[in-house]
């Protein structure tokens, strides 16, 4: 069997080592193509041990034939994991990483050369850090509408950008986004990443299964660190640059938090009246701002009336939470709830 071969076993890799690089992907096998190749251009600072795993979440694509070209010269391994969802998807890849540290990434990311050396040095000048994280920077494909390029300090936050100017503590109001952080195994594995967050099939963008995750990990006593040399830039391709993407992300948000409130109890007539209201107020704004052609205008007000209607949607919903998956549940100890968090 050659090595490539064995990173494909079902055993795995055998014992340990010092850093799993986790990737989840869903159907993006070009973008996963482009990960992996960084990967594999980055410099390894010597002694150090790793290896890549890639959990196929439901996919259909080439994603496998891409990872197994790659395992020709990197130790990359692929695990699937049938349910949609990227929590679903972390939560599976708990229970098979073999490293001591498990470093998340985006598959629409591009790693900088220095990536690997910047995590190997703060895990050794930090070792009471449960968790770190690196900066994420715009990567721009095409070409970019005026009115993105006049606005974009406004919603840069949709595209997980993070400035890391220096190495530092990590506080709780500015958390690691999924594109670029780690965590410690011993303490990944105390939490399960919650399958009512994270993106899933459908038209609502919803994130926070990371943020929520680091703020258990911070409210049990753990603490993070920023690592400003471990950069990622994150591809924003054209269909993202769009008022659409905005009102999925922003709607995504909103229902999150309208799910919270109606989880909480009391009625929610009036509010769900009010909402509609505010939804409609600022859905007027977005066209009268288009029609002044005042970007800066409508971009708030079509984040407010996206927020609205998800807030809407979410008072409104009667599903209950997705349950862990099988193989999820296996992974990490589910017995210890995370408390939620997050940002909005």
């Amino acid at each position: 069997m050659t090595p490539a071969e064995q990173e494909f076993s079902s055993g795995g890799f055998r014992g340990s080592c010092d850093l799993t690089v986790a990737i989840v992907t869903r159907n993006r096998a070009g973008l996963l193509d482009r990960a992996l190749a960084s990967l594999g251009g980055a410099d390894k600072p010597p002694g150090l041990s790793y290896e890549i795993l890639v959990v196929l979440n439901a996919c259909t694509d080439r994603s496998e034939v891409v990872v197994r070209r790659h395992a020709r010269q990197l130790p990359v391994r692929f695990l699937d994991e049938p349910c949609p969802g990227i929590s679903h998807a972390r939560n599976a890849a708990i229970g098979a990483c073999s490293g001591r540290v498990i470093a998340w990434i985006d598959d629409d990311v591009v790693v900088g050369r220095s990536w690997f050396e910047a995590y190997a040095r703060a895990l050794a000048a930090h070792p009471g850090a449960a968790f770190f994280g690196g900066p994420i920077e715009p990567l721009f494909e095409g070409e970019i509408p005026p009115w993105f390029h006049q606005t974009w300090r406004l919603f840069s936050d949709v595209f997980a950008v993070r400035h890391v100017p220096c190495d530092a503590p990590v506080h709780f109001r500015y958390l690691p986004y999924g594109a670029n952080y780690a965590v410690r195994s011993d303490w990944q594995r105390r939490f399960a990443y919650d399958p009512g967050l994270g993106r899933r099939p459908g038209f609502l963008l919803i994130g926070g299964e990371e943020t929520a995750l680091l703020n258990s990990i911070l409210a049990a006593g753990g603490r993070g660190q920023w690592i400003a040399d471990a950069r990622v830039q994150h591809v924003i391709s054209g269909e993202r640059r769009t008022r659409r993407h905005l009102v999925r992300h922003y709607a995504g948000n909103g229902y999150r938090v309208g799910c919270a409130v109606r989880a909480a109890g009391g009625s929610q007539t009036f509010p769900v009246v009010l909402g509609v209201i505010r939804m409609t107020a600022f859905a007027g704004a977005v066209v009268v701002g288009t029609l002044a052609a005042r970007p800066a205008f409508w971009v708030r007000a079509l984040r407010r009336a996206a927020f609205e209607a998800g807030c809407v949607m979410g008072r409104m919903n009667n599903d209950r939470v997705p349950e862990v998956s099988p193989r999820a549940a296996s992974a990490a100890d589910v017995s210890s709830t995370p408390e939620k968090g997050g940002r909005p």
